[in-house]
């Protein structure tokens, strides 16, 4: 019988990642992300490890606002000068 599989979230540097992607900047997201749990194999993007508590999904939501932020300022300086 097969099991329901969890949807996950994006580890912190899979999130970092595509946040660089899809809004070509370069900032480090990284460091306002707490670490993730290796889930006793050594990786870092176990199903099983990656829920999202409450707190966790302010962190994200934070982390978003501040890449967003930054994406926007990009433009406007390119306007200015």
């Amino acid at each position: 019988m097969p099991s329901v599989t969890r949807m996950r979230r994006l580890n912190r540097d899979e999130y970092a990642a595509t946040i660089r992607d899809l809004l070509d900047i370069q900032v480090d997201l990284t460091s306002s992300l707490p670490a993730d749990g290796a889930g006793g194999e050594g990786f870092d993007n176990a199903g099983e490890t990656l829920f999202l508590s409450p707190l966790l999904l302010e962190k994200y939501i934070k982390s978003a606002k501040f890449a967003m932020n930054v994406a926007a300022k990009v433009p406007a300086s390119c306007d200015a000068g």
